[in-house]
């Protein structure tokens, strides 16, 4: 499901939290990640719409695994 392009409201909310998460990212220095883990002080408040919960290990663990695997680098 491409939570960034769907057109249902409740899904695109969801999307909308973790680009928010990803956004907050652009320019900070590496430590600013383990700010991911209160993730309602930097995304979207859109829970009570949603009825989502934003799970900040997703996010947290996403960054480290990409850090871990180094630059991505598609085939040829």
């Amino acid at each position: 499901m491409n939570y960034l392009k769907n057109e249902d409201e409740k899904i695109a909310a969801v999307g909308k939290q973790y680009t928010d998460l990803g956004d907050y990212l652009v320019g900070k220095d590496i430590n600013a990640v383990l700010d991911l883990y209160d993730p309602a002080g930097i995304a979207s408040d859109v829970d009570g719409f949603t009825g989502a919960t934003l799970r900040s290990n997703k996010p947290v663990s996403a960054v480290f695994d990409a850090l871990n695997r180094g630059v991505y680098k598609p085939a040829k």
